[in-house]
């Protein structure tokens, strides 16, 4: 699959939130690795997450998981033969047994993990487009945003600042591509 096409990732989106999280992806492209993706990637993640926000189903499209800075997003397949990189995937993740191991509520899909482990859900079963943080340690939702685009707004600007800090630091398969 290779490397985030982020030129057809700008073109695609028209709503100016996702313009703008595409364009500071792009700023910042050698601290995360994004993968490209496919439609067909996008209706793998609907049959194993269920009901997902349709701006995550847009997403997939163009966008099939990766390290966004230090978050896991997952994918849909688990290694990419163009890069030669194992993935974590939403079928390693969202099976009832790492679910209870999680303590995790009955209707929660996981599409991403935090790099200390706390899961990143949709709910499949009210589909109501908010992203949740579950903390494991605690068994509660510690955070809640009201859609995926404010969710990936929040890691950038998270990351930018962890950048700014000089805790992330830039990925060696990016500084080879650079």
């Amino acid at each position: 699959m290779g490397i985030l096409d982020h030129q057809l990732l700008l073109r695609s989106f028209t709503s100016d939130v996702m313009k703008e999280n595409v364009e500071r992806l792009e700023i910042f492209n050698i601290y995360h690795c994004l993968r490209k993706s496919s439609f067909s990637s996008a209706i793998k993640a609907q049959e194993k997450l269920g009901k997902i926000p349709s701006s995550f189903v847009e997403w997939m499209k163009y966008c099939d998981g990766g390290l966004l800075f230090d978050t896991v997003m997952l994918s849909s397949k688990g290694y990419d033969e163009e890069l030669d990189l194992d993935f974590e995937t939403f079928d390693e993740y969202n099976t009832n047994d790492v679910k209870s191991e999680m303590a995790l509520p009955d209707g929660y899909s996981v599409f991403a993990i935090r790099s200390y482990g706390d899961p990143i859900c949709f709910n499949s079963e009210t589909n109501d487009g908010k992203v949740y943080l579950w903390n494991i340690e605690k068994s509660i939702f510690e955070e809640i945003w009201d859609s995926f685009e404010d969710w990936l707004t929040d890691e950038i600007d998270s990351a930018i600042q962890l950048i700014g800090e000089e805790v992330l630091e830039p990925l060696e398969i990016k500084l080879g591509d650079e």
